[in-house]
């Protein structure tokens, strides 16, 4: 049971720093959101990194195999599987913001028809204006 119950509090947490991570990815980029596709990336998102951290929390050699580097190279001593644990899940995690952002702006950031048919009015109205403005000979 008590697996089951902090895994899911990781994912839980990472969903909703996933969710917040989609909405201002596509807020910077287009000034646009959108909670249905940030939901789903936030839950895409957090899948890696949680599984990262059962795997981690629960097996001995891949937490041991990362332990043992920090211990080596940078001389951790306290609290090296807490830290190998948390290393191996920001990993999953750029992977996974990596993915998110490219798809996050390709779902959110499409114009719609009306957004396109504004900007081609807009844009012939800017043509007619500097059409009128130009020196007649």
């Amino acid at each position: 049971m008590h697996i089951a119950i902090t895994t899911a509090t990781v994912y839980l947490g990472l969903f909703i720093a996933g969710f917040t991570l989609s909405l201002l990815i596509s807020f910077l980029k287009c000034s646009k959101i959108s909670p249905s596709i940030s939901a789903k990336e936030g839950a895409i998102w957090s899948t890696l990194p949680t599984f990262l951290y059962w795997l981690c929390t629960y097996s001995d050699s891949v937490r041991t195999t990362f332990s043992s580097v920090l211990e080596s190279t940078f001389g951790i001593k306290d609290n090296v599987s807490v830290i190998a644990i948390g290393y191996v899940m920001m990993l999953g995690t750029w992977v996974m913001t990596t993915r998110m952002i490219h798809t996050t702006e390709s779902d959110v950031c499409k114009p719609s028809t009306a957004e396109l048919q504004k900007f081609k009015d807009d844009l012939e109205k800017e043509l007619k204006e500097k059409q009128e403005n130009l020196p007649h000979k």
